[in-house]
C-alpha cells in the first residue's frame, strides 16, 4: 500500500450479539488482516467474536474530500457483540473514526444495541450509520415499525439528524447479499471531510494483537493514534517498559516504511516474547506516563439507573485498558457572575471545591479524584470510561455508568492542592443553663474527644446562634456561650466542613 496515497479511515462495526456484524463485515471486505472474520480458535469454536477483528475495502477517493490522495481505505473495526465483552467494544470505538451500527431488523434494538450507541456518543464527533441486516427475514409492516424505533431512539441522542439506516441482509437465505453496494456508497458519502492526521504529537500507537512469526520475531498490531513511526524507530512497549527497534512494517500484508496516525499496521520487533503482552501502548522512548491517579473532570451517563457513590468500585476504561478503580467525586459551588467563568470549566487548586457522596443527574460541574488498583499508560485530555461490568448481562440496565475527561495526571494529594470540603454535623444536648450568656453541653463529645479542635465554632440550639469556648471537665462536656444573652435548653447542633486529605482535620464554617 502506498501510504502516501491511500487515506485510512477506521469505521467501527458494532451491535448486539447475533446482529450479522461479522456476516456484513464478510460481505464488505476485500483485504484481510491476520485478525479478522473470528479467525480465532475460541471465537469459531462458540460461533461468536471474543475479540476485535480487522479487515478493510478501497474505494476511490471522493473528490470532494481531497485531492492528495488516490484511494480511500475503509478499515472495518469488527467488535464483539456479546454484553461480557464491553471492554472489548470500547477498545475498539476508541480507535475509530465513524461508526457502522449493525441491528437485527428481526428483533429490533436490545440492550447492547443501546450501549453501543452511549458509547458512540462519547467518542465519536461525527455522524453515525445504521446497517438495518436480516431485512429479508421480517415482512414491511415489521420493517417499518423497527425503522420507526430506531428513529425515535436515535432522535434523542448527539445522532439527532447526523445518521442514514441503510437495509442489508449480509448472509440472506438464498441469493448474493443484499444492499451492500448501497451501504458503501451511503459510507463514503457520510464523510464530511477527512479527519486531521497531524504528525507532529507524540507517538501513542495502540496495539491491540500480538504473536510471534517463526524466524521474524515478534508482531504487534495495533492504530496509530497520535505521531508517527518509521523502519528503524526505537519504540518503549508500555506498560512492560522495554525498548525494541522497529525491524519491518505492514499495512494488511503490504510492506511500508512509514505509517502515520489513523494508520492500520503490524510492527515486527525481535528479540520479545509476545506472551508478554496482550494488548498495550507503544510510544516514542520517554514519552508518555504510567500513572494510577487523575483528576478527571466527570459526565453522568443519564441511561444509567444505579448509584454512582465516592469510594465505589468502577470498571475504568481507558484507551484498550480496562482496570478497577474509584473515585471520590466533588462539585464546584455555581457561582452566579463568576469573573470569570471559564476557570470553572478546569480543575484549579485555587477553587474550593464540596465532597459529593452519590453524584446525580444535575447542572452540577462534577470531578473527580480517581485511584486506579493498576497502572495504565494515558495522556491529559483522554476521555475514560467508568462502568459496572459486574452487572448481570443478561439484565436490560446500561452498565455505562460516566464518562471523564483526564486533566491532571498523578496530582498532588493534599489539601493544599485538591481542597475539598466535606461537611460533617454533630448533635448534642444543653445539660444546663448557669446563665443568660452560658449553657453546658453533653453528649456531642466523649471523654477522649479534643474538645480544644472545635472552640469558636458556632452551634444552633433552637434557633439561636452559640459558640463552643471551652470543655467543661473531663465527660465530655462542654460550655458554650451565647453572644446575645439569650441562652436556651434543646438541641445543639454543630455544622462545619473538614477539608480532605488534610493531615492536620482542621474544621471550617
Amino acid at each position: 500500500m502506498d501510504v502516501q496515497r491511500t487515506f485510512n479511515y477506521n469505521l467501527g462495526v458494532l451491535g448486539h450479539i447475533d446482529s450479522g456484524k461479522t456476516s456484513l463485515v464478510r460481505a464488505l471486505s476485500t483485504i484481510l488482516s491476520t485478525a479478522a472474520l473470528d479467525k480465532s480458535p475460541q471465537s469459531q469454536e462458540r460461533g461468536i467474536t471474543l475479540d476485535l477483528g480487522f479487515s478493510a475495502f478501497r474505494i476511490e477517493m471522493p473528490s470532494h474530500l481531497s485531492r492528495d490522495y488516490t484511494d480511500l481505505q475503509i478499515t472495518l473495526v469488527d467488535c464483539p457483540g456479546h454484553a461480557s465483552l464491553i471492554r472489548t467494544i470500547i477498545a475498539g470505538a476508541s480507535i475509530i473514526d465513524k461508526m457502522l451500527l449493525v441491528i437485527d431488523a428481526t428483533k429490533g434494538i436490545q440492550t447492547q444495541t443501546a450501549e453501543c450507541i452511549v458509547i458512540g456518543e462519547l467518542l465519536l464527533k461525527s455522524s453515525l450509520i445504521v446497517a438495518l441486516n436480516k431485512v429479508d427475514l421480517v415482512d414491511q409492516d415489521k420493517l417499518n415499525n423497527v425503522e420507526k424505533r430506531i428513529n425515535a431512539m436515535l432522535s434523542m441522542t448527539k445522532f439527532n439528524n447526523k445518521f442514514g439506516i441503510l437495509k442489508v441482509a449480509a448472509a440472506p437465505r438464498e441469493g448474493d447479499p443484499i444492499g451492500i453496494r448501497e451501504l458503501i456508497e451511503a459510507i463514503s458519502g457520510s464523510i464530511d471531510e477527512l479527519p486531521s492526521r497531524i504528525n507532529n504529537e507524540p507517538l501513542y500507537y495502540e496495539i491491540d494483537h500480538c504473536f510471534p512469526i517463526k524466524g521474524q520475531g515478534t508482531v504487534m498490531t495495533g492504530t496509530i493514534l497520535h505521531g508517527n513511526m518509521r523502519v528503524g524507530d526505537t519504540l518503549e512497549i508500555i506498560p512492560l517498559g522495554i525498548q525494541k527497534k522497529i525491524k519491518s512494517m505492514e499495512c494488511f500484508h503490504q510492506p511500508v516504511n512509514e505509517a502515520k496516525k489513523g494508520d492500520r499496521v503490524g510492527v515486527c520487533v525481535t528479540g520479545f516474547d509476545s506472551k508478554l503482552l496482550e494488548r498495550g501502548v507503544a510510544s516514542t522512548p520517554n514519552t508518555l506516563r504510567v500513572i494510577q491517579k487523575s483528576i478527571i473532570r466527570v459526565q453522568i451517563i443519564p441511561h444509567y439507573k444505579f448509584p454512582i457513590k465516592s469510594k465505589a468500585k468502577f470498571h475504568i476504561t481507558c484507551g484498550n485498558e480496562t482496570v478497577m478503580g474509584s473515585c471520590v467525586f466533588f462539585s464546584s459551588p455555581n457561582l452566579k457572575n463568576s469573573p470569570n467563568e471559564e476557570d470553572l470549566e478546569r480543575f484549579s487548586p485555587d477553587m474550593l471545591y464540596h465532597y459529593e457522596d452519590e453524584v446525580t443527574k444535575s447542572n452540577k460541574k462534577y470531578w473527580a479524584l480517581l485511584t486506579l488498583e493498576s497502572p495504565i499508560c494515558t495522556l491529559a485530555d483522554s476521555l475514560v470510561i467508568g462502568a459496572k461490568l459486574d452487572i448481570d448481562v443478561n439484565s436490560k440496565a446500561c452498565r455505562i455508568a460516566f464518562s471523564g475527561i483526564t486533566e491532571v495526571l498523578d496530582p498532588e494529594i493534599s489539601c493544599d492542592f485538591i481542597k475539598v470540603s466535606k461537611p460533617k454535623k454533630k448533635v448534642g444536648q444543653v445539660d444546663r443553663i448557669q446563665d443568660p450568656y452560658t449553657a453546658i453541653g453533653v453528649g456531642m463529645f466523649n471523654k477522649e474527644t479534643d474538645i480544644s479542635k472545635f472552640v469558636g465554632l458556632q452551634v444552633k440550639v433552637n434557633g439561636k446562634i452559640g459558640v463552643i469556648v471551652s470543655s467543661f471537665g473531663k465527660s465530655g462536656k462542654f460550655k458554650i456561650n451565647f453572644p446575645e444573652g439569650d441562652a436556651v435548653t434543646g438541641e445543639v447542633v454543630l455544622e462545619f466542613n473538614r477539608l480532605l486529605w488534610d493531615p492536620r482535620n482542621q474544621m471550617v464554617q
